[in-house]
């Protein structure tokens, strides 16, 4: 395999992971890689850390630039970048060293344009236990069953991480600016565009989970571009592929859950609270009869059914509870 990897590393006031982050692709066991960091205007100590970086590793090239957000950063990376694979790694996770050797040698072995892995997801601090990768599956997944694990969040997400792409998925394709949820703003674009698609089980991309990012963040109007565009996707599967319509419609509800919690924690967005309820008891049948639905979104549906106003105290105690521990 002599085929270069571009790991394209967007940075933002990360000091505190960046370096973990890029060690972790040194010490790839498959050495044809770029390591491409996009210093995105960080007004902590990144930027000098990324150029210490750099002195260390003749594969590390920094490019500093005006803060212009996480979708500019990447594709800014693009641009930059001469590997005939690109990687997506973001500066709070890494990876294992084994990880881009298995994805490359997916993708060369089944020729496949796009090779996905599942995620491992971890807490700072927290013990992690690595996967077998002896016990490693490799296999060929048409998009269909690409399209139903990325709904279901089964081993595969709409993240852009966690992914090696040929090079060519970017041509007239990028990652849209200044618009949150960029990842699934181009999922669809980029599987359409896959003569091909493998993945392999090993979870070897380890994903912090940072409550203050997660859980907790604040709500704001532009969020709501989520909604239309999985609205949007909706629509297409219905189309095209349309055995999947209950998967697309359980990840559309996800999604009005998701913005829901951060909305009606907040009088101001109440209004978008209503419409979110609204978009969610539209489809209350549904919910409440197909098993595809856990019991968690069955409950919150009948809080809902009862009044707007009873869910937000359920909300307000689960966050209390998830601050707490």
């Amino acid at each position: 395999m002599n085929d270069k990897v571009s790991v394209i590393i967007p940075v933002y006031n990360v000091h505190r992971y960046i370096e973990r982050c890029v060690k972790s692709v040194i010490d790839q066991t498959y050495r044809n890689i770029e390591i491409i960091l996009v210093d995105d205007g960080s007004t902590d100590n990144s930027g000098q850390i990324c150029d210490s970086l750099r002195e260390k590793d003749s594969r590390v090239k920094v490019y500093h630039k005006n803060n212009g957000g996480l979708s500019d950063a990447r594709n800014y990376g693009i641009i930059k970048s001469n590997g005939d694979y690109i990687f997506f790694l973001d500066s709070d996770d890494y990876i294992s060293m084994e990880l881009i050797e298995l994805l490359l040698h997916s993708s060369i072995y089944h020729k496949t344009d796009l090779v996905i892995s599942g995620l491992y997801d971890f807490y700072e601090g927290e013990l992690i236990r690595p996967d077998d990768i002896k016990k490693n599956k490799d296999f060929i997944i048409s998009k269909e069953e690409c399209y139903r694990k990325m709904f279901v969040q089964d081993q595969i997400d709409v993240n852009a991480t966690a992914k090696l792409y040929k090079r060519q998925l970017f041509n007239g394709i990028q990652f849209p600016v200044g618009l949150p949820y960029e990842d699934i703003q181009i999922v669809d674009k980029i599987v359409e565009k896959c003569r091909s698609i493998s993945a392999i089980t090993y979870r070897g991309y380890y994903y912090l989970q940072r409550p203050d990012s997660i859980m907790y963040s604040s709500m704001s109007k532009d969020k709501l571009i989520l909604i239309d565009k999985m609205e949007e996707l909706l629509n297409f599967i219905k189309s095209k592929y349309p055995n999947l319509e209950i998967y697309a419609l359980r990840r559309y509800i996800y999604c009005n859950f998701h913005l829901l919690g951060r909305s009606i924690i907040n009088d101001q967005f109440m209004d978008t609270s209503r419409q979110l309820r609204k978009n969610i008891l539209k489809y209350k049948k549904t919910i409440l009869t197909s098993g595809i639905f856990s019991n968690k979104e069955k409950i919150a549906t009948l809080i809902l059914c009862i009044d707007i106003h009873i869910y937000k105290k359920f909300w307000e105690a689960f966050v209390f509870y998830r601050k707490r521990n």
